[in-house]
């Protein structure tokens, strides 16, 4: 049975429960005209509700799972909450003060809006506007158009000389492109313990999926539904069929003869002193040995970075910029200052030592200081255009506190984002413009300390 996205008509293939909450029959559902202020008061819960359809209209299942919704308080920068869908399409009941809010998907790949409901009529996309009565339970429904009912789920195996698999290896990092009869391309990153990562919502196919190379490990093979692929290219192409899960293992070997390079950060004064009590945390340097095989890392608190399983050779050293902080000086232990973007040679069973040292620039100290609250915060950028996001999650105190940064990009109508447990994957990368508007999202308090204007 179809159903029409413009009509919304619900077949059985979403269950009765949902059928029942597209069609706002559950007690308490909300109206989506604003109430005014003397209506408000107490507090009540809102709940998101996700579908599918393919594009034809059809209603389909499929990954349901980890859409993330950012729920707005109307008239306040401030987000009130995120809501995260689980397997079966359903956020937990977010309770709120009563009150007019707005409601906004944060953009995932292969899957996109159409329309917000409440009681099948309308609220508005990409953002919806809705009320939370007191005592009240509202349930948004969320419709999504995607490509396909297919997937494909991609693990990663380390294996010893003998080939057996390494049970207690750390599988997590390992990145791979997953590109589609659209030419179209996803990059998805492996999890730790050997647990699959999915691509889901795919249209029938054909799909190419490539491991990208990494510091001390080699390919060996893999398979994809159980066909063996091997070769230096760490790649296999297959049909993807309606509705078909691909299975697709990569294993990989750690290198017998790999090196390591570590870095001590060190913050001094106008002399050369060192400060002992300058923050040394979250400096980012990049490692790139050879022509395609480059590593990215944060220093710790104590100022230390490293690089392991490194490959041997002659490989180059950057630090990406900090604000508030100029470089001083690269200096790997015996020799002499290498500058940014220096070279350096790795061996094989040895470690690397680099001392590099940064001095606050005279704009240190400029800054004043943001909350943010648990959720998603909508903040104004004061950095310079081309400023690295990195360095704006950076500002963030505690660091630890941030989970994503994203901007809604009017041009492409969807949400950039960036995350510094991903940043290779990131796809909103430098601040773009002056007072750029963002969404912060911590799970901790925090505060965010930005450059005054």
């Amino acid at each position: 049975m179809k159903s029409i996205i413009h009509g919304w008509t619900f077949p059985r293939l979403l269950g009765l429960a949902v059928a029942v909450v597209a069609l706002g029959l559950v007690a308490g559902a909300a109206p989506a005209a604003r109430v005014s202020a003397q209506q408000t008061g107490g507090s009540g819960t809102v709940t998101v509700t996700k579908a599918l359809a393919l594009p034809n209209g059809t209603l389909t299942q499929g990954d349901l799972s980890g859409y993330s919704f950012i729920i707005t308080p109307v008239g306040t920068s401030q987000g009130a909450g995120t809501s995260v869908t689980n397997a079966q399409g359903l956020t937990q009941p977010l309770s709120l003060p009563a009150g007019n809010y707005s409601i906004s998907e944060v953009t995932r790949p292969s899957a996109t809006l159409v329309d917000f409901r409440i009681n099948g009529n309308s609220i508005g996309a990409p953002t919806g506007f809705f009320v939370i009565p007191s005592g009240g339970n509202v349930n948004v429904f969320a419709l999504n158009q995607v490509a396909g009912t297919a997937s494909i789920s991609i693990s990663k195996q380390i294996v010893d000389a003998n080939n057996n698999v390494v049970g207690n290896a750390d599988t997590s990092g390992f990145t791979f492109q997953v590109q589609g009869p659209s030419g179209g391309s996803t990059t998805v990153t492996s999890l730790a313990g050997g647990a699959a990562v999915t691509v889901g919502n795919l249209a029938p196919g054909q799909y190419t999926v490539t491991e990208q190379s990494r510091n001390g490990f080699t390919f060996v093979q893999g398979s994809a539904g159980g066909t063996l692929f091997s070769g230096a290219g760490a790649s296999t192409t297959f049909i993807l069929q309606p509705g078909q899960n691909q299975p697709v293992i990569f294993q990989n070997r750690q290198s017998a003869a790999s090196g390591a390079v570590s870095i001590q950060k060190n913050v001094v004064d106008a002399a050369g002193n060192i400060v002992s009590s300058a923050d040394r945390a979250n400096f980012s340097f990049t490692l790139t040995c050879g022509t395609a095989v480059t590593t990215t890392v944060l220093t710790d608190a104590s100022g230390i970075a490293n690089f392991a399983n490194v490959t041997p050779g002659t490989c180059t050293i950057r630090e990406a910029p900090r604000s508030g902080f100029e470089l001083v000086s690269i200096i790997p232990s015996g020799a002499t200052d290498i500058g940014n973007n220096g070279t350096i040679t790795v061996t094989a069973g040895q470690t690397t030592q680099i001392t590099v040292r940064n001095r606050a620039t005279q704009a240190q100290g400029q800054t004043e200081q943001v909350q943010l609250f648990v959720g998603c915060n909508n903040q104004a950028l004061t950095w310079p255009t081309g400023t690295s996001v990195a360095t704006v999650a950076a500002a963030v105190s505690p660091p630890s506190a941030v989970i994503a940064i994203w901007r809604y990009d009017n041009a492409a109508g969807r949400f950039l984002g960036f995350s510094p447990s991903a940043p290779s994957v990131s796809d909103y990368t430098v601040v773009s413009s002056n007072l750029e508007t963002v969404f912060i999202c911590v799970n901790a308090t925090a505060v965010l300390n930005r450059p005054v204007r």
